[in-house]
């Protein structure tokens, strides 16, 4: 009845975060990782801002998340920064302004940082092999 109105109930809500999600999978296995990237962002599951409060805030929204987000929280979060990772290496040679790369660079930075973070904050879900591959990634895009 809500979604007549325009209105999505949470499973619809939910529904659509993992579509984004699965999105974002087909576009990275098809090379776009802007278009991924997009996608992520779009699912709402991660928020990519780097805000400690939204991160926090996150946490608590996942206990009432439909366990086919919670359960497959480790691999959105290892896509995720898989992403920010082939991003990274295109942005360092990519033929474009010093500046304009040095800020792209510094984003990129602010998205696996908030990937790494939130990971830390979830790592009773999250198994240990994947939070060491996520530090591992991140390291590699600080650098």
């Amino acid at each position: 009845m809500y979604e007549l109105r325009g209105e999505r109930t949470k499973e619809s809500q939910e529904v659509v975060k993992l579509i984004r999600a699965r999105s974002a999978m087909d576009r990275y296995a098809q090379g776009d990782m802007e278009g991924a990237l997009e996608a992520i962002e779009a699912s709402d599951i991660i928020p990519l801002d780097g805000d400690l409060r939204s991160l926090n805030r996150r946490v608590d929204q996942f206990k009432f998340m439909d366990p086919a987000i919670t359960r497959n929280l480790g691999e959105i979060l290892m896509l995720t920064m898989n992403i920010i990772v082939g991003l990274h290496a295109r942005t360092k040679t990519a033929n474009i302004s010093d500046i304009d790369r040095q800020s792209r660079l510094a984003r990129l930075r602010q998205k696996a940082k908030a990937v790494s973070t939130l990971a830390g904050l979830q790592r009773m879900s999250i198994s240990s092999d994947i939070l060491g591959q996520l530090n591992r990634l991140e390291v590699k895009v600080a650098h």
